[in-house]
């Protein structure tokens, strides 16, 4: 049974000040006055992630590659980073100050997206949650895709990852993130590549290896296929002198995640590690 967010305590915007305890300062109603039997209760170790109110930001090079049922000859879509607005944490000031961390975001080429491009013209939602068998009441910021579920009597937090998924095409679509640049794409596909080339230094005999290399084979032609029908690509493009654009990059960017689901592989004995 899932939750209706309307059905808990939520402060208008702008939301009440928090301190670094992840205390509610102002616009709170007394404990005494919240009916505590209607709350949904987590674990506080389920609730301390989303103690703070947040920032969805955005980065040129952070693409994550999707297969899914609904698209299963794969999709890019925008990997976005969760800033919380924890007070004496990343540079954010008291009460929530973003001044100095808006400065270092910006020299890290992070863009902020507005939270009014959110459903309902906010994606940070605010609820009173009870903390485990402590009986207190904590203030928990959730994205608009994050619900509360309660089964056999225990919450649980739920992401509705195919709304999530949907609004960032929206946003793709709409202009508010702009499409990557060919030289991103080149580099995700040369992260694959490395990860492949690391695979063939494995023991190539076994059924399994063979596999795996076939899969990831299979997912890099994929890769380079969706973003040039996604995006309006030549897909020559994307191998046409990619040598050259990674020597004049300094090589693998090391601030890039591995795609979703990779592991790191260890080279057979003898071999240098490759970065990763």
């Amino acid at each position: 049974m899932a939750i209706d967010p309307h059905q808990l305590t939520r402060e208008p915007t702008p939301g009440p000040k928090v301190t670094r305890s992840g205390d509610i300062v102002g616009g709170r109603k007394p404990q005494s006055q919240v009916d505590v039997a209607n709350l949904p209760r987590l674990s506080p170790d389920e609730i301390d992630p989303y103690r703070f109110p947040f920032i969805f930001q955005r980065h040129p090079n952070k693409w994550s590659f999707i297969v899914t049922k609904a698209h299963p000859e794969g999709e890019w879509l925008p990997h976005l980073h969760r800033f919380a607005l924890m007070p004496g944490a990343n540079r954010v000031g008291e009460g929530g100050d973003m001044g100095l961390a808006a400065l270092w975001l910006s020299s890290q080429r992070f863009v902020s997206i507005p939270r009014m491009r959110g459903p309902d013209n906010d994606y940070v939602r605010e609820f009173d949650i009870v903390a485990g068998s402590t009986g207190k009441i904590r203030r928990v910021f959730y994205s608009a895709w994050d619900h509360v579920r309660i089964n056999d009597g225990n919450a649980q937090r739920v992401f509705d990852m195919v709304g999530y998924r949907n609004w960032l095409r929206a946003l793709v679509a709409d202009g508010t993130i702009p499409t990557p640049r060919l030289h991103v794409i080149q580099r995700l596909c040369q992260i694959k590549g490395n990860r492949i080339e690391r695979l063939l230094r494995l023991p190539s005999d076994t059924p399994a290896n063979v596999e795996r290399v076939a899969r990831e084979r299979a997912t890099l032609q994929l890769m380079k296929a969706s973003f040039a029908k996604q995006f309006g690509y030549d897909p020559v493009d994307i191998e046409a002198g990619h040598e050259a654009l990674f020597q004049d990059l300094g090589g693998e960017s090391s601030d890039m995640p591995p795609q979703d689901g990779e592991e790191p592989i260890e080279p057979k004995k003898g071999v240098n590690k490759v970065k990763s």
